[in-house]
């Protein structure tokens, strides 16, 4: 056997020893580098423009507490609006009743005025009455018929079908 062929088998396995590690780690440097661009870029985009995570932002569940299946014409409404979750809170709620069969609205409950708010999210838990709402004291529906009232508080909503006779 030759001297330089020796030299040449030496030198060609301590090559692919030290190959092999240097890949390995380029793979493991080149795969971190993209996951850290995965997270970055996920989070960014889940953020809204005040830097607040968008999955969080104005989730609330709405309920009409106290709102009755069946009424009498001419039978006071006495309810509620119930607001409770997470998000924004300024503003009021909206309160809609309509006629089903005619499709109009027979009142539109909100509290008149203008509102200003800090952009700052938090835990809400409120209930606004009909008074809260400046709704008239005695709020009745004088014709028989099946009504829609649906509640409505930045973005979330519920809806109950009423029937009056």
């Amino acid at each position: 056997m030759n001297k330089n062929s020796k030299e040449g088998e030496l030198l060609e396995c301590t090559l692919d020893h030290v190959a092999v590690p240097v890949v390995a780690g380029l793979v493991v440097g080149v795969c971190l580098v993209l996951l850290f661009a995965a997270i970055s870029l996920s989070s960014f985009s889940s953020s809204g423009q005040n830097g607040f995570s968008t999955d969080k932002r104005n989730q609330f569940t709405l309920t009409l507490e106290g709102l009755k299946d069946h009424y009498l014409v001419g039978e006071k409404l006495d309810f509620a609006l119930g607001i409770k979750g997470y998000g924004q809170e300024c503003g009021t709620p909206n309160i809609l009743i309509v006629n089903v069969k005619s499709g109009t609205t027979i009142y539109e409950l909100y509290k008149h005025g203008s509102w200003s708010c800090t952009p700052s999210l938090n835990i809400v838990d409120e209930t606004w009455t009909l008074k809260d709402l400046n709704a008239l004291t005695s709020l009745t529906i004088t014709e028989a018929g099946n009504y829609k009232v649906t509640g409505t508080y930045h973005g979330s909503e519920t809806i109950k079908n009423i029937e009056v006779n």
